[in-house]
């Protein structure tokens, strides 16, 4: 049982190299009389080398997705706390003035380094692959849904809305991910 299902996932895998590796590593493996664990082994290995770009995109846009989504988390709370409980008598107050500055400090600086780091995988991300394909790569895979998420009590007001959960998540994606990402792969282009 286990051999058939090895041999399967076999024929599954090598479905991704070009029909000429396909049939030449599918032959040699029955030539060799390779065993079933061995040959999916080998398979793997062989997507893996033949189709390395598709695997780094794959793995660039989702670490973009995580980076994404720690900073929408992270930022929401601080966001609703000064945009839905506004008081401008608040200002008055020097240490609210001090608090709001460290923050919006902190705020800016995540989402700078979000869109440095979407750029710089873009840049690198154009070595490899067109652009097309890269970026349809990266948005796929940024914007998988995610698992559903406990949040504490204080979490669970913020979340409790559509814009923290729904449209802030892919305003950050769009704005601070998916454009840098395309500007780095067209810098080469606008720099030459």
């Amino acid at each position: 049982m286990t051999s058939r299902i090895c041999w399967f996932a076999v024929r599954i895998f090598s479905t991704a190299l070009t029909s000429h590796d396909r049939d030449a590593a599918l032959g040699d493996l029955i030539e060799s009389g390779a065993r079933p664990l061995r040959a999916l082994l080998d398979v793997l290995g062989l997507v893996a080398r033949r189709r390395w770009p598709w695997l780094a995109l794959a793995a660039v846009g989702i670490l973009l997705r995580i980076a994404s989504s720690n900073t929408t988390d992270g930022n929401s709370v601080t966001l609703w706390f000064y945009t839905n409980n506004w008081d401008w008598e608040l200002l008055r107050d020097i240490a609210f003035r001090q608090n709001i500055a460290q923050n919006a400090t902190e705020v800016s600086l995540s989402f700078l380094f979000l869109a440095c780091c979407s750029w710089i995988a873009g840049l690198i991300s154009r070595r490899v692959a067109t652009p097309a394909v890269a970026l349809t790569l990266v948005a796929a895979a940024l914007f998988l849904d995610r698992l559903p998420h406990e949040y504490s009590p204080v979490e669970a007001v913020v979340f409790d809305g559509a814009f923290y959960r729904i449209l802030f998540p892919i305003l950050v994606k769009t704005l601070l991910v998916l454009l840098p990402f395309r500007f780095g792969m067209l810098t080469k282009r606008l720099l030459s």
